[in-house]
């Protein structure tokens, strides 16, 4: 309906929201659709010019009519945006003047965008010629197919690393300060990350990798300091920190007969949590404020709720203070009680709940 209303298709029609009195024109859709019309309506009278100036005022409509049904096939058939569908993940471009402009007529540019330069995002839905892209960052936009690819450019993949990836740094504190020489340095807050797991979160323009450590920490490292960790083998228990694989086709079909699919699980691929229990080969958890029942083939071990509090310090902290170290790890929003902790306290009041 609104791409129709978007072309002016029907003037005699009135399109309003269901339920509603706001037109259509309140919605960014209509908005994107309209612009783009606008713009093929200006390319196509400059390419006619004053040709047809004495032909009669029903010719001049019929010819606006099928030039209107003319954008409305080409709109919704051939176009960029038929190589991406729901749940793909795809990467952004990372030519700031490339996508100023080509975002013209598909949403338009604002400053905040520049944030999702180079960055993954999963596709949500598509709308005419444009893609609804939620981003690895949490950022949603309506953006050109023509700015996204499904394989990321140079930069945001290394040789030996890619996204998702569990590593540790094996080494001592010399050989770190020595290997981080051209790689940004070494502060002696980045010691205490040798030993403890981190996530792969990118892959910058000179292969370094940023690593996010499951003691909130995260460093752009020499991947030459790295080691991959094989977590396949380990146990998942309440309280584990796990990575949901970031594959749509792959966690859809182990969904079933596991808790099953839901369309708003795609926001949850790639995302870190907190199991909060176990039942046999299916782990509950929350993202987002969902709650979700999946098949333990469909995520990643990072790490035990042990090796999470051993990352975190002492088990004598405060509360708080735990709580404020661990929930910089961005998936860390769920009620996940850690046994390990129960056992350790002296008391009740240190039991630890992460949320």
């Amino acid at each position: 309906c609104s791409v129709c209303e978007g072309i002016g298709l029907h003037e005699d029609h009135k399109f309003n929201v269901s339920g509603g009195s706001s037109s259509a024109t309140e919605g960014i859709g209509y908005q994107i659709i309209r612009e783009m019309v606008k713009q093929r309506l200006k390319q196509k009278e400059e390419e006619k010019k004053p040709a047809a100036e004495s032909e009669s005022g029903d010719d001049d409509d019929d010819d606006d009519t099928s030039l209107k049904l003319a954008m409305l096939m080409a709109m919704l058939s051939d176009d960029d945006s038929d190589d991406f569908s729901s749940g793909d993940v795809v990467y952004m471009t990372r030519d700031l003047e490339k996508a100023k402009e080509l975002q013209d007529g598909y949403g338009g540019w604002v400053s905040t965008m520049s944030n999702c330069l180079g960055k993954r995002g999963i596709v949500l839905e598509k709308l005419a010629h444009v893609l609804k892209i939620k981003f690895e960052n949490g950022l949603k936009w309506s953006v050109n197919p023509a700015l996204l690819s499904k394989s990321p450019e140079k930069g945001a993949t290394s040789g030996k690393f890619n996204r998702y990836d569990i590593v540790v740094i094996n080494c001592n504190a010399r050989t770190l300060q020595q290997k981080q020489k051209g790689h940004g340095g070494c502060s002696e807050k980045m010691l205490k990350a040798i030993g403890v797991r981190g996530i792969v979160h990118t892959i910058d323009e000179d292969n370094d990798v940023v690593v996010e450590f499951i003691n909130s920490d995260k460093w752009c490292l020499n991947p030459d300091l790295l080691t991959k960790v094989d977590t396949s083998k380990e146990e998942i228990e309440s309280g584990s920190l796990i990575v949901i694989i970031d594959d749509y086709e792959k966690v859809k079909e182990l969904q079933k007969g596991h808790g099953g699919w839901a369309p708003k699980m795609i926001e949850a691929l790639g995302h870190a949590a907190v199991v909060k229990r176990v039942a046999g080969d299916r782990v509950v958890v929350d993202v987002d404020d969902n709650e979700w029942v999946l098949n333990k083939k469909a995520v990643i071990f990072v790490a035990s709720g042990e090796d999470m509090l051993k990352a975190n310090g002492d088990l004598s902290k405060p509360l708080h203070e735990l709580h404020e170290a661990v929930k910089g790890l961005q998936a860390l929003q769920l009620l996940a009680e850690l046994e390990e902790r129960k056992q350790k306290a002296d008391t009740a009041k240190r039991v630890c709940i992460i949320s």
